[in-house]
């Protein structure tokens, strides 16, 4: 989405018109998380923890995470989550993810858990990522500008079902942000930002 050639208008409203319905067609159900980060990002300190746990991102990877979860337990389904990949959280999502679902216990009627695993792919191992790539692409437009050229471009992916998603407001992720469990977090990342400092050090050194 972020090559396309938005100057030849035509060219790109029949291509996206096309892609737009065959995700839904599929069967496939849209499932996105979106939040602002400028609602927060004042309450966000700049200590390397703080960043990466309070940052955009790994927010709407949590939110995702809950409300899939709990949505297949309705369904009495099991869920596998697939992200394309991200050097700065794949290792530590998947590892809150299940940490959630054992906080929040999510099993199908038989007794097994919902969440069968989650999984950080190549951007390009698979055709299953693009309609993803589309509709985070469209839903990002619309939250910019809903009257934009682009947005309007973009809707065939937008036009059928809602599907499963969450729309954080900026009360919400400000009241998150401002709880005490979040303020605990940033203490702990002000008390560890030294040694982590002092890590990155000494790894850089073995580099050498």
């Amino acid at each position: 989405m972020s090559k396309l050639r938005w100057k030849n208008t035509k060219r790109i409203q029949a291509l996206l018109k096309r892609l737009g319905p065959i995700p839904h067609e599929c069967g496939l159900i849209p499932v996105w998380a979106r939040l602002r980060v400028s609602d927060y990002s004042d309450l966000v300190e700049q200590t390397t923890l703080s960043r990466k746990l309070q940052h955009g991102y790994f927010v709407a990877a949590e939110f995702l995470g809950l409300i899939l979860m709990n949505y297949v337990r309705l369904l009495d389904e099991r869920i596998k989550i697939v992200f394309e990949y991200n050097e700065h959280f794949d290792r530590i999502i998947p590892v809150i993810l299940k940490a959630y679902s054992m906080a929040f216990p999510a099993f199908v009627n038989h007794g097994v858990p919902c969440l069968a695993g989650v999984e950080f792919v190549p951007k390009d191992s698979t055709c299953l990522t693009q309609p993803a790539d589309y509709l985070t692409y469209a839903r990002l437009q619309e939250m910019r500008d809903p009257n934009s050229l682009r947005t309007r471009l973009c809707s065939p992916i937008l036009e059928r079902q809602p599907g499963v998603h969450v729309d954080v407001s900026r009360n919400a992720i400000r009241q998150l942000m401002s709880s005490k469990s979040q303020q605990e977090l940033r203490e702990l990342a002000r008390e560890m930002e030294p040694h982590i400092q002092m890590l990155r050090k000494l790894h850089g050194k073995r580099k050498k």
